[in-house]
């Protein structure tokens, strides 16, 4: 039998290994890959993409632009927004990146035509992947100076779109029912007749009825929980009180994107065996579903502490 290990290096009040574990491994130390490596690999990965969807030559001749921008934007914001024992949350790493190449890929040549609006989707990308985990407004300001400097630089465009809280910047994919086309919303009322009917929608069939007001934080929100649960792989950690809507949210955001719920119940003396039962339980109604095709996954809610996990 043969075991493989992989682990962090012991920073960040991370538990250091013992070295009696560590004697029986043979230990390979892998350094983050080079800006370079970096900028390789990415457009390597967004040029397939580009090119396979036949973008304008516009868009396709701005793919190094693009990358370059990206790694970036990465960088400055791991340099310059630290974690603190208050913000222990603020922890960048190249998943980051990533995510952050996995939501340009969300593009389409239908709405995505020229250098501007590869602009504007590509500062929407990094307010969700790195703005959205901010917690105090001067973090919000820092991260806005580095992304209108990181636009002017690379795509020589003023936008200034992050520090608009009238005309939040805001993406979505379900506008028209007939298709699944990632645009941008002009306003975030546009939202709320949609919400509404899949609200209604959510009531009629046999789950709890929802009874949502949709102001524009309620509606910035749920798209959020869209766009990651459509998103493969999608997790989420929604940090809140308890009475700000957070289950309310992801429920309605869950019924849009088409996935069904399944609630951890939390209780004294719950620990990994009533995990990995809850978890048995769960593959097993995925299974039924995916047979019957009525949803794309079962999401996995656990609520607890003013946290809420995907």
């Amino acid at each position: 039998m043969t075991f493989v290990a992989a682990c962090d290096s012991p920073s960040s009040g991370r538990c250091v290994p013992s070295k009696r574990l560590l004697q029986s491994f043979s230990i390979f130390a892998l350094p983050d890959p080079a800006a370079k490596q970096l900028f390789h690999i990415y457009s390597v990965r967004l040029g397939r993409f580009f090119n396979s969807l036949e973008f304008s030559v516009d868009i396709r001749s701005t793919i190094y632009i693009l990358v370059s921008a990206c790694i970036v934007m990465y960088y400055r914001i791991l340099i310059n927004i630290l974690p603190t024992p208050s913000k222990v949350h603020y922890i960048f790493n190249l998943r980051d990146l990533a995510k952050l190449a996995q939501g340009l890929m969300q593009a389409s040549p239908m709405n995505i035509t020229n250098q501007e609006r590869l602009a504007i989707l590509f500062s929407h990308e990094c307010l969700r992947v790195f703005s959205d985990r901010l917690v105090t407004e001067y973090d919000r300001e820092i991260f806005s100076k580095h992304l209108n400097t990181t636009i002017n630089c690379y795509f020589k465009i003023n936008l200034n779109l992050a520090n608009d809280p009238n005309n939040p910047l805001l993406f979505c994919n379900f506008l028209k029912s007939d298709d699944r086309l990632y645009q941008q919303l002009n306003d975030w009322k546009q939202c709320c007749p949609i919400f509404l009917d899949y609200q209604m929608k959510h009531n009629l069939s046999e789950h709890s009825p929802l009874k949502m007001v949709f102001f524009k934080e309620a509606v910035e929100h749920v798209l959020r929980i869209c766009r990651v649960l459509q998103q493969p792989g999608g997790h989420l950690l929604l940090i809140g009180f308890d009475g700000t809507g957070r289950r309310t949210c992801l429920e309605l955001g869950a019924y849009i994107s088409g996935h069904s719920m399944y609630e951890l119940t939390i209780k004294r003396g719950y620990g990994y065996q009533e995990f990995r039962d809850d978890l048995k339980i769960v593959k097993i109604r995925n299974s039924i579903l995916q047979q019957k095709k009525q949803t794309n996954c079962m999401l996995i809610v656990g609520f607890q502490n003013g946290y809420t996990t995907k």
